[in-house]
């Protein structure tokens, strides 16, 4: 019609699962070509998770395949790299599965910091999957500084009110969303003010109580193993954002930022509320060796809940997994830490590009991660499948019931004799099957 939309954000309602849509842009007058869009199914969800395309990283290193010259002969940039990185991780990641229902990328979607370049997002944008592949994004420390951010991505349940925007960054805001089964809640970490995070966490919480799982995804990893900011900025948060995550029950956490892969075992709060806040104006330095002793020692401020005795699976945890994705584009890595800490699962740094996939029922939450190169699952350090899973029983207690009555049922006819064997032994099936389920 005759509505303009504010950078071209369009909000499109009504689509029903496993349909397919075709859709153009009209752009200066002139229609792109139609572009195809299938939704997917709800019931189950199953999406990808990556960690740290920053576009335009890579200072201008070639990678395989990519064209070694512009058309004026000159070198390629770092943004045409990355994007043909992140291109061909998207689109070796849907080779193995077509069925993925969205994507979620953990921060630092774009290098440049500050204003951002116009050419890093096209780059980001362009890759072929997206024309037909919703995209949930968090805010990174390099995306933090520019509006482009929300110019580039039409993210739902924008936050308004004070209290729920209080020192936010020129990005945006947090948000949240529902899908299927699962409530996912991205929060902006660049922002150190946790009682605004927490007042979007309990407003996406009490809007979504039928929820079965509650993902939350952030950029700064408060609990990863990598070497730059595990040990720095990415710890910053933990004493104040540990609590939170405890009291609105989130399964598990993606983040960013350190470009390594790590899985933590199922942490949980200490419990105590006497551990310092702090921020990055003031986090003491190394040099200042009492206050930094510490703050290291304020920041031991977890337990350990589950998790150590079967490292692919754990059954009705307390506590929550946190995951740390590498770079999906490879434009950068960085070291792990010299000692892998007591809340680490599984870690490596591998030098190539990974994504990770969740898989997602009422009952199951699975994650796999893959070499992006090879689509081989990854294994950490010492051996260790990262293959994850968490079991979230079913309510048996109607079922118990049930069995107990047809277990009485069983010795009642049983001992009054008046039932055939063949009659008994049909009951004495269905209370064996009938158990089969309740223990698994």
């Amino acid at each position: 019609g005759d509505k303009a939309y504010e950078y071209n954000h369009v909000t499109v309602t009504g689509l029903e699962p496993e349909t397919t849509y075709y859709y153009t842009v009209e752009k200066n007058g002139q229609q792109t070509d139609v572009c195809e869009y299938k939704t997917q199914k709800t019931d189950t969800v199953k999406m990808l998770y990556v960690g740290d395309p920053q576009i335009g990283a890579s200072k201008g290193q070639t990678q395989d395949g990519a064209e070694l010259t512009n058309e004026s002969g000159e070198a390629n940039t770092a943004a045409e790299n990355d994007g043909f990185s992140w291109n061909r991780t998207l689109n070796t990641a849907l080779s193995e599965n077509p069925d993925i229902n969205f994507v979620i990328s953990a921060g630092d979607q774009v290098n440049k910091t500050g204003e951002a370049k116009e050419e890093e997002y096209a780059s980001y944008l362009s890759a072929d999957a997206l024309k037909s592949l919703p995209v949930a994004t968090t805010i990174g420390n390099h995306d933090s500084k520019s509006v482009n951010y929300s110019n580039h991505f039409n993210y739902p349940n924008k936050q308004t009110s004070d209290a729920n925007t209080a020192s936010k960054t020129t990005a945006g805001t947090d948000y949240y969303f529902a899908y299927g089964n699962t409530l996912f809640i991205s929060i902006d970490t660049n922002n150190y003010n946790v009682a605004t995070h927490e007042n979007v966490i309990k407003e996406a919480t009490e809007k979504n109580p039928s929820a079965k799982w509650r993902i939350l995804m952030f950029h700064q990893d408060i609990y990863g193993s990598g070497y730059d900011h595990s040990d720095s900025d990415g710890i910053v948060l933990r004493t104040q954002l540990t609590p939170v995550i405890d009291k609105y029950d989130i399964d598990a956490v993606l983040q960013g930022h350190d470009h390594t892969y790590s899985r933590t075992y199922q942490i949980s709060s200490d419990g105590s509320d006497s551990h310092k806040k702090y921020t990055k104006e003031n986090m003491p330095s190394t040099d200042d060796k009492e206050n930094f002793t510490a703050y290291i020692n304020d920041n031991n401020c977890y337990n350990l809940k589950s998790g150590k005795e079967d490292s692919s699976k754990v059954v009705d945890p307390e506590g929550t997994v946190y995951f740390e994705a590498n770079s999906a584009t490879g434009s950068k890595y960085y070291q792990l830490i010299g000692t892998q800490q007591d809340y680490i699962a599984a870690r490596c740094q591998s030098w190539r590009p990974t994504y990770s996939v969740l898989d997602i029922t009422d009952t199951t939450l699975t994650v796999r991660t893959y070499d992006a190169a090879s689509n081989e699952e990854l294994v950490a350090d010492g051996g260790v499948k990262t293959a994850y899973t968490i079991v979230k029983q079913a309510d048996k207690t109607a079922l118990d019931t049930e069995i107990a009555k047809a277990e009485a049922a069983y010795d009642t006819a049983k001992k009054a004799g008046n039932y055939t064997e063949a009659s008994l032994k049909t009951l004495e099936d269905t209370i064996t099957a009938a158990k089969a389920v309740a223990e698994n």
